[in-house]
């Protein structure tokens, strides 16, 4: 696995392991702004695709998009 499909993976580990914590709407928001705002975590991540291969750039561009939407889902089913 390249480092940044690795990266992603740990990010979405470590973002699952956050939101699980969190109860309060206050937290919540936090989270979001951490994760989802515009100089988010993940957004900041969007700058891997300039790093890896052309050859990979697709896959990895794939596994953001799952990355952002897996936690955004999962921020929602939180709220």
């Amino acid at each position: 696995m390249s480092d940044a499909l690795q990266k992603i993976e740990e990010t979405l580990a470590q973002a699952m392991l956050e939101l699980s914590a969190l109860s309060t709407p206050e937290a919540l928001e936090g989270f979001r702004i951490k994760y989802l705002g515009t100089k988010g975590i993940i957004k900041e991540m969007m700058s891997l695709l300039a790093s890896v291969p052309r050859e990979t750039k697709p896959q990895v561009g794939q596994k953001l998009n799952a990355l952002k939407t897996r936690v955004q889902a999962a921020l929602d089913e939180r709220k």
